[in-house]
């Protein structure tokens, strides 16, 4: 059996070798997307630099699928001050000037699909979090236009990394962190919980402790928090399983999604 693995770049992989290694060129080229390395010039100070750009979509199972880029390199933040939340967002003021402004090319790509496809189940893939209780890793504000964007084109669930945690957000469209297959997790809820957050989890090291926020019991270990969320299609039924370290499943949620 093979199994096809489709990944989404992150603010650690701003390289080269990131095209080289997942080679989805053709996918790409089949929705009128991107799979390249492409040059992005000074803003704010910032070096001007060529980064793996990679956006496209692809319908399979009746679900049109589309795998976004929202990432920018962790020292190429130039005199981005990150807004509101300080030194955490420099990179998501950068990405966003880039990739989410009316006009770009990778926005006007995304409306035009979505607006190509406007019956069926849809999924959306990237790397910064709509939503986020990390402290370090917290919520990417400048996304919001996007997040306007797949909620009035019907897309139904929205899966983001970056944040080492795990959080279900009551958002529309409904969105998740799962930032819990890699690197150390981290903790949720330092300076609180916010309204939407339905369920997250998180682990500080330097405590030693498990923290929580919404309906989630405060974990008793870090491998409470390490996980994986398996989604089933059954037609317009879909269930997300989280599974976690210890092989044991979490809120477990089923969804109706757009016919």
């Amino acid at each position: 059996m093979r199994i096809p693995l489709l990944g989404t770049v992150g603010n650690h992989s701003m390289t080269a070798t990131y095209p080289s290694v997942w080679k989805q060129s053709a996918l790409a080229a089949s929705s009128g997307g991107v799979f390249a390395m492409v040059d992005y010039p000074s803003y704010l100070g910032s070096n001007p630099v060529s980064y793996p750009t990679t956006y496209y979509a692809f319908t399979t199972g009746g679900i049109r699928f589309y795998v976004l880029d929202t990432a920018w390199g962790n020292s190429n933040t130039g005199a981005a001050t990150g807004g509101t939340c300080g030194s955490h967002c420099e990179i998501y003021e950068q990405d966003a000037h880039f990739h989410w402004q009316d006009g770009s090319a990778k926005y006007e790509w995304l409306k035009a699909d979505l607006a190509a496809h406007p019956t069926g189940p849809k999924f959306a893939f990237f790397h910064f979090p709509l939503h986020s209780d990390s402290a370090s890793e917290p919520s990417d504000t400048y996304l919001a236009d996007l997040e306007r964007t797949l909620a009035d084109a019907g897309v139904d669930l929205v899966f983001n990394g970056h944040s080492h945690i795990y959080q279900r957000n009551t958002t529309t469209p409904v969105s998740y962190v799962t930032g819990g297959g890699g690197a150390d997790v981290s903790s949720v809820g330092a300076a609180g919980c916010s309204s939407t957050d339905a369920y997250a989890l998180g682990w500080s090291y330097s405590r030693n402790l498990g923290s929580a926020c919404g309906a989630a019991p405060v974990p008793t270990d870090d491998a409470r928090v390490y996980h994986y969320p398996k989604v089933s299609v059954n037609g317009t039924s879909v269930t997300v399983t989280p599974t976690d370290a210890l092989g044991e499943t979490f809120d477990v949620r089923t969804y109706t999604v757009t016919p």
